[in-house]
């Protein structure tokens, strides 16, 4: 009987011990996760708070611009405030670059038909194409085709945001070669954290290197990119520099015979580019709004990061592309 009583006893003592493991492991978790939710809000509002600042700079330089002294009094700068809204619901605003290229386009005429985006103008042509990456696991191509996708953006490779290597995507090559033998067009985007001029038409280099001399159908696309969850190394790259960085990926594309383009939403746009300096440059905006919001002309409209694409076995983002007609 006192063995008996001893043996619950030490059932009685492991099964304590090993409830206070789970509590102890339940409890880290939680810690864990509100030590990741409070930096990310943390960064958010880093972020946030740079905009405003920016905004606010951009508001001091126009109202001391319009209230300059001229002989005549003949010349007055104006300047537009735009505002938009982000992908969180938040609203923004900023000074519109008068310098750049504004968009030809009338955003009333775009509408959403049997999933896919159309434009209801007959001085434009469209196509609709999607962007995919190792995300998207292995496509079927052929029957993306049958789906009515004219076109595709593969992901070449990307460079990491903490130490900065240059990785190729693990389905470059053969999303490069199903997209091609179903008789995609195909253009590129590489995923880029380059800190400088230098980093960036390394990245361009890249692409060059891994297309190895193979055609493209569409642009090279330089894709720079906020971190959010995590500290990059991009994160106190000022404006200038990411427009330095765009111009010299650009420039280094072209030196190798390949179209270039760049990829940004708005929130890029409005606070992190200097768009009067790349008004040359094709823009891919991203937006997934109901209508695009930017002021600043593009090409092609990401206009949906959760498309149902058949062949596509995870969900995808989707793109109208707009051609004007001669």
């Amino acid at each position: 009987m006192d063995k008996f009583k001893k043996i619950l006893k030490k059932l009685k003592e492991n099964t304590y011990q090993f409830t206070m493991i789970l509590v102890t492991v339940a409890i880290i978790f939680l810690v864990v996760v509100v030590i990741g939710n409070a930096y990310k809000r943390f960064k958010n509002s880093k972020i946030s708070e740079n905009l405003r600042t920016s905004s606010s700079e951009n508001a001091a330089t126009s109202e001391s611009s319009d209230s300059s002294d001229t002989s005549d009094n003949s010349s007055v700068i104006t300047r537009t405030l735009e505002t938009f809204m982000d992908a969180e619901g938040s609203k923004h605003e900023f000074y519109l670059d008068n310098e750049a290229t504004m968009v030809e386009s009338d955003k009333s005429k775009f509408e959403l038909k049997d999933g896919y985006m159309t434009y209801n103008d007959d001085g434009y042509e469209t196509k609709i194409g999607i962007d995919v990456s190792f995300y998207q696991n292995e496509i079927d191509w052929e029957q993306v085709k049958e789906a009515g996708i004219d076109f595709a953006f593969i992901r070449v490779g990307y460079r990491g945001y903490s130490e900065g290597k240059l990785m190729i995507d693990d389905t470059f090559e053969q999303n490069y070669a199903g997209a091609k033998e179903a008789g995609i067009e195909v253009g590129l985007y590489i995923f880029s954290q380059a800190i400088n001029e230098d980093e960036a038409r390394e990245e361009a280099k890249f692409c060059v290197d891994a297309l190895d001399g193979r055609e493209l159908d569409y642009p090279i696309i330089f894709d720079p990119e906020s971190i959010l969850h995590d500290e990059a190394r991009t994160d106190d790259v000022t404006k200038e520099q990411f427009t330095a960085n765009t111009l010299a990926f650009c420039d280094e594309i072209e030196k190798n015979g390949y179209e270039s383009g760049l990829y940004a939403n708005l929130m890029w746009q409005a606070y992190m580019l200097n768009m009067a300096e790349l008004k040359d440059v094709t823009m891919w905006f991203a937006d997934y709004s109901s209508k695009p919001q930017t002021p600043y002309a593009f090409k092609y409209w990401q206009y949906s990061c959760t498309a149902n694409v058949p062949g596509v076995p995870t969900e995808c983002d989707i793109n109208i592309e707009l051609i004007p007609n001669e």
